[in-house]
């Protein structure tokens, strides 16, 4: 059974107790010279201690820090008492919100019900429409307890309906005595992990970044951390710096891609596939002339994706005619490829073909767009 030890505490943190907690926090803030302090205000339910208790909280807190330290507080509630006199509450206090939502109807209301059985998420939807409204600068984002029992995509699309900023997925409590529901299975089969990936390649794939989802952001730094290392281990292996800067660039970050070719090519100036890469990042980037002069260097045979790089740099230049030129023989040599497919894209878009550009993106297999060059399209339109 889970903690009970609540049931024999104050309803509430007294105003004592208050005022030691901010004094401490001010002790540390101040030992340790912080510019700023985040407080969160967390539960049980933290609307139950009523709108003069919060205020009184966060005004302790911040009037202990002082003005030299920042002080940000956000909170995290099931939403069941957030109406419009506790948003303007927060925001005259700066408070951010956080609403715990576990998906759709079915799913919410299979945990989080009313004392009297009936369900809550049609009270909860209504809180995030108010707060989705004209308090959107409040919404800190969204907690959903992964119950395995719920359809992932469609908790994800039920999440996704307020737009919030943030999603975080909360995966149930357990521990070695109770284990969370449906572990260990009987079948060793890893049903939290079976319901977590459809719903980390619907938000990878997605065209365009619909909101942060904490696990999965921290998953994909975790890989750029460990390629950064990888190059650490081996510094002079250059092809690995190439391999490093392309998955970067993949990932959706051609800025960042940018300085670790420049390194590669500071050792060797004349390595073709760094000469390559970086032509092909500086024509995404939409720096033809700097792409070009890269481009020109490499020596033949060249790949697909390189002569669509170069028809996407010359088609920035309103090159027209020697853009279309390199096009067909890039689309030609290959056309399947996800990456040739996405520069081509880019270049038809630019030279006013829409159409076709559409058209040679949903052509790409080998391997299909990622989700950044899939972004990218969108945006042309």
């Amino acid at each position: 059974m889970a903690d009970q030890s609540w049931k024999s505490q104050p309803r509430r943190a007294s105003k004592s107790v208050i005022a030691q907690a901010a004094s401490r926090i001010a002790e540390h803030a101040h030992a340790h010279r912080m510019p700023s302090v985040h407080v969160i205000l967390h539960g049980g339910e933290p609307l139950l201690a009523g709108p003069d208790h919060i205020a009184h909280t966060v005004q302790a807190v911040r009037k202990a820090l002082g003005p030299a330290v920042r002080l940000d507080v956000s909170l995290q509630t099931n939403a069941m008492r957030l109406d419009e006199a506790y948003l303007r509450l927060f925001d005259e206090l700066n408070v951010r919100v956080g609403v715990s939502l576990d998906g759709d109807a079915e799913g919410h209301d299979r945990h989080r019900r009313r004392a009297d059985g009936r369900g809550s998420h049609a009270t909860v939807t209504a809180a995030l429409g108010l707060l989705g409204g004209r308090y959107r600068h409040l919404f800190g984002g969204l907690l959903c307890t992964v119950d395995a029992r719920n359809d992932p995509i469609a908790t994800s699309e039920a999440l996704l309906e307020s737009r919030p900023p943030r999603i975080d997925f909360l995966l149930p409590h357990g521990n070695w005595a109770e284990p969370p529901p449906g572990l260990p299975a009987g079948d060793g089969g890893t049903p939290y992990a079976d319901w977590l990936i459809p719903n980390f390649d619907r938000w990878y794939a997605a065209p365009r970044r619909e909101t942060e989802v904490r696990l999965f952001d921290d998953i994909m730094r975790l890989l750029m951390d460990e390629l950064q290392s990888a190059v650490g281990r081996v510094p002079n292996d250059l092809t690995v710096r190439v391999e490093l800067a392309m998955t970067v660039w993949h990932a959706g970050d051609p800025r960042a891609a940018l300085p670790i070719l420049h390194g590669v090519l500071a050792a060797d100036g004349d390595t073709p596939v760094a000469l390559q890469a970086r032509g092909e990042i500086l024509a995404d980037l939409g720096r033809p002339a700097q792409a070009l002069r890269d481009l020109d260097r490499v020596r033949q045979p060249e790949e697909p994706a390189t002569i669509a790089a170069r028809a996407l740099a010359l088609a920035e230049l309103d090159r027209a005619e020697e853009a279309a030129a390199e096009l067909e023989v890039a689309l030609v040599a290959g056309r399947d490829q996800g990456l040739v497919a996405y520069l081509c894209a880019r270049a038809l878009s630019r030279m006013g073909d829409r159409e076709r550009a559409a058209q040679v993106a949903r052509d790409a297999s080998r391997p299909p767009l990622t989700s950044y060059q899939r972004r990218v399209l969108a945006d042309l339109g």
